[in-house]
């Protein structure tokens, strides 16, 4: 029987300041017609028969035995000078962009994984776990990697971290990290959606992308678009397990909240959620048919995908940094027909598929800047053809730079035993992991390598 991970409840700040998050996934959304109502709770559970982790406030099936968590040494990998001044050159090349931005901006370092696309195998080292790898020296590695994957699309970059919940907690208890409290912790319902028949020609089918995020709390709602983020800045560390990205995004909030909150205030007002689901996620919404407009068109909005995020945010001793732990949970989605003239949509935790590369449920982590974010609440209010009163000296002698490349460098050196399960590559080949998920398909073309 693998072991029971101990207790995650969080306790209130004043008793415990470095207290684990814990969510309860019950009963997350208003019964139907009652955007402002609370919902209940319920702790029953028909399944103590079976083995579960307690992961932030989820109970978990366990898969298989709990992963080796022991950690590796990490090597003496410190970057060079001129490698953290050009990263804060390139932080500070993206803030500049965001000043023009009106709407919901934001600016984060995200973890996860760069895949490169378009190299032979020839490339790839092919030395048994203890054998010396013969690879490309960094004299020719280097200028070559640089060259040949400066572009997004010469790779994919995956944020997924890990299928378990032990990996999540051991991320907030890095050695840079144990130090930090719990801040807040927040559920939100994520629907991303598509409009049709009123897109900008220009834009094509992108101008139609759009998402609903519904806090649990309150069940107010916030619009967004997948498609406001800039060309990141990838940092692939070669000596290390993990990678990061600097990625920064702007969401033209007023603009698509005219476009589509009418169809956002009745996906919320008819989100329903049952008692006794044991604590999984699982939830029902109407949505109003398409109208006609004329000559066979018509035109409206559907639901393509449902996820529901749960954050967990800690905050660093001195106040500058945030840390932020997801876990995501992939939604099903099926259609039960028509109910007094509206479509009815039961949505339900996704079925994974490890065989096609596919997971159900998984935890991501980001680092943003407290001071950056503060500034940033001032694009909110921005007019077309304006500039914020921010600027990027400022926000490098506020230190909003710092905050995020500092923690990120010192965490990634600490991440190697993170996802040993999840990632067969780094596994030691004592468990049958799941495959990482495919974002796309393989470029086949010979590359750099």
């Amino acid at each position: 029987m693998p072991p029971r991970m101990p207790s995650l409840v969080s306790q209130p700040h004043d008793e415990d300041p470095h207290a684990l998050i814990n969510f309860n996934m019950e009963a997350l959304v208003p019964t139907k017609s009652f955007s402002s109502a609370r919902p209940s709770v319920g702790q029953d559970d028909d399944r103590s028969s079976r083995v579960f982790f307690e992961t932030m406030d989820q109970k978990t099936a366990s898969r298989k035995k709990a992963p080796n968590a022991k950690k590796l040494e990490p090597k003496n990998q410190d970057p060079e000078p001129k490698f953290r001044e050009d990263l804060e050159a390139n932080i500070a090349r993206l803030s500049e962009r965001l000043r023009y931005g009106s709407g919901k901006v934001a600016l984060k370092i995200v973890f996860g994984r760069i895949c490169l696309k378009d190299f032979t195998p020839s490339g790839l080292a092919t030395n048994d776990k203890n054998q010396e790898a013969s690879g490309w020296r960094p004299e020719a590695l280097l200028p070559g990697m640089a060259k040949a994957y400066s572009r997004p699309e010469t790779f994919l970059f995956t944020r997924m971290l890990s299928l378990y919940g032990q990996d999540a907690d051991s991320l907030g208890s890095l050695p840079e990290a144990s130090s930090w409290v719990l801040h807040s912790r927040r559920v939100v319902y994520e629907f991303m959606c598509d409009g049709f028949g009123t897109a900008d020609s220009r834009l094509g089918d992108r101008a139609k992308q759009f998402v609903v995020e519904v806090d649990a709390v309150d069940f107010s709602f916030t619009i967004t678009t997948p498609n406001g983020r800039l060309a990141p800045v990838a940092i692939h560390c070669l000596h290390r397990h993990w990678d990061f990205e600097v990625v920064a995004s702007c969401s033209p909030t007023r603009k698509l909240e005219a476009m589509y909150s009418e169809f956002a205030r009745g996906l919320v007002d008819s989100l329903e959620i049952p008692r006794n689901t044991n604590r999984t996620p699982t939830l029902y919404y109407e949505l109003e048919p398409p109208r006609p407009l004329g000559g066979g068109a018509t035109a409206g909005a559907r639901v393509r995908g449902v996820r529901v995020r749960y954050t967990a945010r800690h905050k660093c001793p001195s106040g500058a940094t945030y840390l932020d732990i997801d876990q995501i949970q992939d939604m099903a989605i099926v259609s039960q027909g028509m109910r007094d003239g509206w479509v009815r949509f039961h949505s339900f935790p996704a079925r994974e598929c490890p065989e096609e590369g596919r997971a159900s449920a998984w935890f991501e982590g980001s680092l943003s800047s407290a001071k950056a974010e503060d500034l940033f609440k001032a694009n909110e209010r921005l007019g077309l053809g304006e500039e914020a009163a921010w600027t990027v000296a400022s926000m490098k002698q506020d230190g909003c730079f710092r905050a995020l490349w500092e923690p990120a460098l010192s965490m990634v050196k600490a991440m190697d035993h993170i996802g040993v399960a999840t990632w067969p590559a780094r596994s030691d080949g004592e468990s049958e992991a799941e495959r990482a998920p495919r974002e796309e398909e393989s470029v086949e073309t010979e590359g750099f390598w």
